[in-house]
């Protein structure tokens, strides 16, 4: 499970963190995925909190996500790239 799924449930990492009764420091050591010892946990907590957790969906949004971000970046991209075409054409 990515970590961005479950902070994005709980809001933060700190809430997460009191979500599964660990130290938002341990959360934090995490990286950018959920332990597999600690996945059942957070799971269980999703669903205490807001009936059935839906990985799947989650997950849509998150690909969502980056797909805005790639987009965003790839038309930074071509700007730049169109730019320096730009300048070379004028030499």
């Amino acid at each position: 499970m990515k970590m961005e799924i479950a902070v994005d449930f709980f809001g933060s990492k700190a809430e997460l963190a009191r979500a599964i009764g660990v130290k938002p420091v341990t959360v934090v050591s995490w990286g950018d995925v959920v332990p597999y010892l600690r996945r059942g946990q957070v799971r269980a907590a999703m669903k205490a909190h807001a009936g059935d957790f839906d990985e799947v969906e989650a997950l849509q949004r998150v690909r969502s996500s980056i797909e805005r971000e790639h987009e965003r970046k790839l038309k930074a991209i071509n700007r730049m790239i169109s730019s320096i075409k730009g300048e070379n054409e004028d030499e």
